[in-house]
């Protein structure tokens, strides 16, 4: 749905795709993005991966001016975004029958 304005990070290994998540900005500064579709291949979990994809994330931000990330992190991934550095705030929520948590972090130039 926003592939047209988002930046999209994707983890190759011999030419397969082991994880990707999507970057969307979410005003016309770019300064505000969101983090989304988050993914691993469920055999190359627990390897890194997600953790590299991430921290590429972070430092592609800090070096456009993104000031901020925020994401919708399902209850099971909140640790993984915890130990990144992220941040609950507000209010638990559902989305797509599934708990979760809004999540965030300030990107430091």
């Amino acid at each position: 749905m926003h592939d047209q304005k988002a930046w999209h990070f994707v983890a190759v290994e011999n030419d397969a795709v082991m994880g990707c998540v999507v970057l969307n900005p979410l005003n016309p500064e770019k300064t505000k993005t969101q983090l989304m579709q988050m993914a691993v291949e469920t055999n190359q979990q627990g390897k890194g991966i997600g953790k590299l994809l991430v921290k590429e994330l972070l430092f592609f931000c800090n070096a456009n001016g993104i000031k901020e990330v925020v994401s919708h992190a399902r209850d099971n991934a909140v640790p993984f975004y915890l130990n990144l550095g992220f941040e609950i705030y507000g209010e638990p929520f559902v989305e797509v029958g599934i708990p979760h948590e809004h999540m965030r972090i300030q990107v430091v130039d």
